[in-house]
C-alpha cells in the first residue's frame, strides 16, 4: 500500500521570531510618528509666540530698533576711515583743506612745524578769544566748512576776572562767527592742560579745569560741537615742550586726529550718510595728494637749478683761485728778485 505524500509543517519557531520582529517595526513607526508630530508641535507653537510677540511690541519702537541698527552698521563706516587716517592711507591734513583753525601760539605751530598753511591757520601767539574777531573777514572769505576754535590759554592767564567773564567773551565770538558763517560747522576745543612744571611757573593755570567746564557748558548751550582733549596730560605727557605748555611736533597729527573725529561723528549725526562722507574724505585725500606731486617737480627743478647755479659758482670761484694762484706766483717770482736785487744793493752799500 502506497504512501500518500506528507505536507511540510512550518516549524511552530519561526513564527514566534516573526511576530516580535513586527511588533517592533510598529513600535518603531508609532514612536517615530509621533516625535514627528511632536517636533511639528513645537515648531508650529514657537511660530505661534513669535507672532504674539511681535503684535505686543510697539511698531514706533521696533521702527527705532531698526534705525539704530542701521545707524551702528553705517557708524562703523566711520570708524573705518579714521582707521585708515590711523595707518597713513588717508592723510589726515587732506582733510583740513575745507577747514579754518583758530587759536593762539598751540595753533599757530600748525604752521610753523610745517603741517598746514596760513591758508587754513588763524592763530597768533599771546591772544584770547576775543582776538578772532581780528580774522572774520578772513575767515569768511575762505568760505571754510569747519571752524575749529582753540583758545584758552592765554585766557585763563589772568586776563579776565573771572571764568564767566570769559564765557561771556567766547560767547560773543560764536555767535558772531555764526551769524557771519550760518552753514560752518563750529567745534571748539577744550583747553589742553599744562604739566606741573608750567603750573609752577604760573599758577593762573590751576585754573583750567574750572574753565574748561564753562566752556563745555557754553559749547552745550550754544548747540555747537564740543572736543575733549583733556586726556593729552595723561597720555602723552613726553609730547609737551620744556615749558610745560606747549608741544612738540609729534603732538600735531595726534591733536588734528582728535579733531576730525568729532567732525565726522557730527557730519555723519547731521546726515547720517556714511557714504557721503566716505566719498568726500576719499576725495580730499586724492586732492591733496595730487597738490603734492604737483609740487614736488617743481621742488626738485628748484633743487637742481639751485644746483647747477651752485656748481657754475663753485666752478667761477676755483678760475678766480687759480687765477689768483697764478698771480700770486708771479708776485712772489718778481718780489724774490727784487730782493735779492737789493739784497745785493744792500751788500754793495756795506762794502762801500
Amino acid at each position: 500500500m502506497r504512501r500518500g505524500k506528507r505536507t511540510k509543517k512550518a516549524p511552530a519557531g519561526r513564527f514566534l521570531i516573526i511576530i516580535p520582529v513586527i511588533l517592533i517595526l510598529l513600535l518603531v513607526f508609532v514612536l517615530f510618528f509621533r516625535r514627528d508630530r511632536t517636533d511639528n508641535s513645537e515648531k508650529v507653537q514657537q511660530g505661534i509666540s513669535y507672532i504674539e510677540s511681535l503684535e505686543a511690541r510697539n511698531p514706533q519702537d521696533m521702527m527705532q530698533q531698526l534705525i539704530e541698527k542701521q545707524r551702528e552698521e553705517e557708524s562703523a563706516k566711520v570708524d573705518e576711515i579714521l582707521a585708515k587716517i590711523d595707518s597713513g592711507e588717508i592723510s589726515v591734513w587732506s582733510q583740513f583743506n575745507d577747514a579754518a583753525i583758530l587759536g593762539d601760539s598751540r595753533a599757530e605751530d600748525f604752521v610753523f612745524d610745517g603741517f598746514l598753511t596760513t591758508a587754513n591757520v588763524y592763530a597768533e601767539k599771546g591772544t584770547m578769544c576775543t582776538d578772532a574777531m581780528d580774522y572774520i573777514d578772513a575767515v569768511a572769505a575762505a568760505n571754510p566748512s569747519r571752524l575749529f576754535f582753540t583758545y584758552g590759554m592765554n585766557d585763563v592767564d589772568g586776563y579776565w576776572n573771572t571764568s564767566k567773564d570769559f564765557i561771556d567773551g567766547y560767547t560773543k565770538v560764536i555767535k558772531a562767527y555764526r551769524e557771519k558763517m550760518p552753514n560752518a560747522a563750529i567745534f571748539v576745543n577744550s583747553i589742553i592742560p599744562v604739566n606741573a612744571h608750567a603750573i609752577e611757573n604760573d599758577s593762573n593755570y590751576k585754573n583750567i579745569p574750572e574753565y574748561n567746564a564753562a566752556l563745555k557748558q557754553m559749547a552745550e548751550d550754544l548747540n555747537v560741537c564740543w572736543i575733549d582733549c583733556d586726556n593729552y596730560l595723561d597720555d602723552y605727557p613726553d609730547l609737551y615742550d620744556t615749558d610745560g605748555q606747549h608741544f612738540f611736533a609729534e603732538m600735531y597729527p595726534i591733536w588734528a586726529r582728535t579733531m576730525l573725529k568729532a567732525a565726522f561723528d557730527y557730519q555723519y549725526q547731521q546726515t547720517g550718510d556714511a557714504d557721503a562722507l566716505t566719498s568726500e574724505v576719499e576725495a580730499n585725500n586724492s586732492a591733496g595728494a595730487a597738490t603734492e606731486s604737483a609740487e614736488t617737480p617743481a621742488e626738485t627743478t628748484d633743487a637742481s637749478a639751485e644746483s647747477a647755479s651752485d656748481t657754475a659758482e663753485n666752478t667761477a670761484a676755483e678760475g678766480e683761485n687759480a687765477e689768483t694762484q697764478t698771480d700770486a706766483e708771479g708776485e712772489t717770482s718778481y718780489d724774490t728778485e727784487g730782493e735779492t736785487e737789493a739784497d745785493a744793493g744792500n751788500d754793495d752799500n756795506a762794502d762801500v
